[in-house]
């Protein structure tokens, strides 16, 4: 147990400095969206999974709402507009982050392709993803409104 916690504070500490690296040699939108990209491939090692819940909407938010996230999915289904949130957090859900002090907000972009990927790939239907509220952002939690179709027509 000892040789994964220094492996996890190793992991941490350098991500942490390379997106400190990252963030003085690209701007903010650029860095981003090289982010956004990293976490939808992050998202889509979990394809297997959101699969099986395609026609099964209800049954995903009582997933998500059960895994190590625990947040929680409203659904307007009228409006098309869905919002994800977690309860009130001391620090970032990524294990690469954590409470790491020092990430710049732009980090937030790797959430943002998690959520594109996973809910096109859940309802099969481009969506446009929008942040809320986030840690990294001074939030005391990370919201994140899901517009399905990729319009918000809010």
């Amino acid at each position: 147990m000892a040789e994964e916690d220094w492996k996890l504070r190793f992991a941490k500490e350098r991500y942490t400095k390379l997106l400190e690296i990252l963030s003085k040699r690209m701007d903010e939108n650029e860095l981003g969206e090289v982010l956004r990209e990293l976490g939808a491939y992050c998202a889509g090692l979990g394809d297997e999974v959101i699969m099986k819940y395609r026609d099964d909407f209800d049954g995903f938010c009582a997933f998500i709402k059960k895994s190590a996230s625990g947040d929680t999915i409203v659904y307007d289904r009228q409006k098309g507009i869905i919002e994800m949130a977690s309860e009130d957090r001391t620090e970032c859900f990524c294990p690469l982050i954590g409470a790491t002090p020092g990430v710049p907000k732009a980090a937030c972009g790797c959430s943002l392709g998690w959520h594109e990927h996973t809910w096109t790939t859940l309802l099969n239907k481009p969506v446009r993803v929008e942040l809320k509220e986030s840690l990294l952002r001074g939030g005391k939690r990370c919201v994140f409104k899901i517009a399905i179709g990729g319009v918000d027509p809010a």
